[in-house]
């Protein structure tokens, strides 16, 4: 892929292969994450991040706004200027990104194993209790 970062090599950052237990980590110390896929299963990176409290812009596509809720910013992928302008929200706006913060822990908390273990439990007596 080609990179377009335009005077920005020293801010922005493009990581692969990261091990997994390296993620959380790098999702605390980064000011914000982007994630803008065409297709996800879920969108478990979105989570992973609103879990770690950064801030994020996903996709409009997908899975993606169901996995970042009401905590993420959202764009088309295919929208650079519309990308440009929600980086640009969340690095001069203060108030925003620590709202941004706390509402994607909230949410990445109905993530958890717990949660959805609990979810999976009640969804199969419903299903034994109809038969």
């Amino acid at each position: 892929y080609q990179r377009r970062v335009h005077g920005m090599e020293d801010q922005l950052y493009f990581r692969h292969h990261v091990l997994t237990e390296d993620l959380p980590a790098l999702y605390r110390q980064a000011t914000l994450n982007i994630y803008l896929s065409i297709f996800e299963g879920f969108g478990m990176p979105v989570v992973e991040a609103l879990a770690s409290g950064c801030p994020t812009i996903t996709s409009t596509l997908s899975s993606m706004p169901e996995a970042g809720g009401d905590a993420t910013l959202l764009c088309s992928p295919e929208d650079s200027t519309a990308l440009g302008e929600a980086i640009q929200t969340i690095l001069s706006n203060k108030t925003l990104r620590k709202e941004m913060i706390e509402k994607g822990v909230a949410h990445a908390g109905r993530f958890t194993g717990e949660v959805i273990a609990r979810q999976m439990l009640s969804l199969y007596e419903e299903v034994k209790s109809t038969e």
